[in-house]
């Protein structure tokens, strides 16, 4: 069965680009603007995907508390599948407890090779793995409860999990034009829809 996704934006081009790949591969999702609808609770759908320049207002913030922005209003409850894509996947894991360290070299607008752990929405993906960059900034020192599920030849963290919640973040772009594989992605979000962001601890 398609999966019923929630795809939450700000504007940004880069969601139409994640509608199109969705809309390609059969599922039709629900395309809601936060900065101009209001969105309430996201608990009727299977996986909500969150993308754009910034995060919703109303972030509980802490590395210990460890919701994300806008859950209360977003999100439901703590065990609503989340996916965060391009700059969101940062931002989010800085209000989780990571630092913000900015990429060596600068990678905006880049095609990256990757490796990942085969894990989750990327299983079954090729590693390693052509990805498209649109943030030169990236998590670092991920806590306890975070690790790290795609990496840069330095090292740098370029997808995420949450161990005690079904939360991801990747830090680039899989629906661009030039995502080519990394497009898999979001395959595997339609065709097995939430069970793709449970992954063993």
């Amino acid at each position: 069965m398609t999966a019923r996704i929630l795809l939450l934006h700000d504007g940004h081009p880069m969601a139409w680009n994640l509608a199109g790949a969705l809309h390609r591969l059969g599922a039709a999702p629900a395309f809601v603007d936060w900065t101009r609808e209001a969105v309430v609770g996201a608990d009727g759908w299977d996986v909500v995907i969150l993308t754009g320049m910034d995060l919703p207002p109303g972030s509980a913030g802490g590395a210990g508390a460890g919701l994300p922005a806008g859950s209360a209003e977003i999100l439901g409850d703590a065990g609503q599948p989340l996916l965060a894509v391009g700059r969101p996947a940062h931002l989010l894991a800085v209000r989780l407890g990571c630092l913000s360290r900015p990429s060596t070299p600068p990678r905006h607008g880049q095609v990256d090779l990757v490796r990942h752990s085969g894990l989750g929405p990327l299983a079954g993906l090729p590693d390693p793995l052509h990805v498209m960059r649109y943030d030169s900034y990236l998590p670092a020192d991920l806590p306890e409860y975070l690790s790290t599920e795609a990496w840069t030849e330095h090292d740098e963290t370029l997808a995420w999990r949450h161990r005690r919640r079904p939360w991801w973040g990747v830090c680039f772009h899989p629906g661009s034009l030039f995502a080519g594989p990394s497009d898999g992605l979001i395959e595997n979000l339609v065709s097995r829809g939430k069970e793709v962001l449970y992954a063993a601890p």
